[in-house]
């Protein structure tokens, strides 16, 4: 089980104060370490983050995406009406919206975004063909994150959508991981995209690791 970092010094606070002052009645106590708990529970819950993978699935090429967001750091921007934004992606200026097939009413908020410029050599908007849940995405080429209409920092986020007949290749995107980020402190956030290789790459790689183990084995027996 992974551990929370942010814990340790709180459960550290903990032990000592068990130390410093044993005068304190034990509802005192209990009360005071309430309040600890529940002070590390906020902190957890600040640090947002959304992350999405993109694989190929019996032909089609399709985007899973879970997570909340922490607007903390950015600025309001506008509104997009529901006839102005269907989910798609560029790769070539690392845009990304996921969602159903859809035109669906979103808020925009800028801010100060860092990360890959480009998730692929993709030159051109790909629309989705059927998606499920909620619609948003990330634009760094204009340094803008996309939510549901009224949405408020914390609340989880999930989506799938879908590109019919379609593989990584030809929507032009490049395998790998890339992270975008955002803010400062407490209130910084990341979205992180997981592209998986496609099959064909897997083979490629095993049959490398499978040379690779003979190549070794014969030098080990010579």
């Amino acid at each position: 089980m992974a551990h929370n970092d942010a814990l340790f010094p709180i459960l550290n606070l903990v032990t000592y104060t068990q130390h410093i002052d044993e005068t304190f009645s034990m509802k005192t106590y209990r009360i005071f370490l309430l309040a600890i708990l529940s002070l590390a529970f906020w902190a957890n819950t600040t640090r947002a983050e959304v992350k999405l993978v993109i694989n190929e699935v019996d032909g089609n090429v399709v985007v899973t995406g879970s997570g909340s967001f922490n607007l903390a750091d950015l600025s309001y921007k506008s509104y997009i009406p529901k006839s102005n934004l269907w989910p798609s992606l560029k790769a070539s200026t690392s845009v990304i919206y996921v969602g159903p097939a859809a035109y669906t009413t979103i808020d925009v908020y800028d801010g100060i975004f860092s990360g890959p410029s480009s998730f692929g050599d993709g030159n051109s908007f790909i629309s989705v063909n059927s998606g499920t849940g909620d619609t948003f995405g990330f634009a760094l080429v204009t340094s803008t994150l996309y939510v549901p209409e009224d949405y408020v920092s914390g609340v989880a986020l999930s989506a799938t959508s879908t590109y019919e007949d379609a593989t990584l290749s030809n929507l032009g995107l490049t395998s790998g991981i890339y992270t975008w980020t955002w803010g400062s402190g407490e209130n910084a956030d990341y979205l992180e995209l997981t592209i998986v290789p496609e099959p064909a790459t897997y083979a490629a790689l095993i049959g490398v690791l499978c040379l690779g183990l003979v190549a070794w084995r014969r030098k080990s027996k010579a």
